[in-house]
């Protein structure tokens, strides 16, 4: 398990579980985006982002999520993005990233990608 403020990752056999916290910002994206590249470099089958306790995302942290997905798509990695808030769903969807990248809630993330049920963080 890796540990920053701002990500923990979970390594499985077969796919790589993120939680962010708290607010990502031009602050601290650069950590942020280290982790979830690092976690990208192992190629897991599926990295899913948790956003349960993410509470705010701006446009920097958007285009990094572009970036990622982008790159989670060259190496063949299913990038799920799941639990977000009734708010930060409402961002999402209104420019359009669910075009780009899965996103769901965690039953259906659980239900469709994994063998067994993931931490309740």
């Amino acid at each position: 398990m890796i540990e920053e403020q701002d990500v923990i990752i979970e390594e499985y056999e077969d796919y790589i579980i993120a939680y962010l916290n708290g607010t990502i910002s031009i602050k601290n994206i650069k950590d942020v985006d280290t982790v979830l590249n690092r976690a990208l470099d192992n190629k897991p089958e599926i990295l899913g982002i948790n956003c349960k306790y993410l509470t705010h995302i701006d446009s920097i942290t958007i285009n990094h999520l572009l970036k990622l997905s982008k790159k989670a798509l060259d190496l063949n990695v299913k990038l799920v993005i799941f639990n977000l808030s009734s708010a930060i769903e409402s961002v999402v969807n209104t420019i359009n990233l669910n075009r780009l990248v899965t996103i769901t809630t965690k039953e259906i993330f659980e239900d469709e990608y994994l063998s067994k049920k993931i931490d309740e963080r």
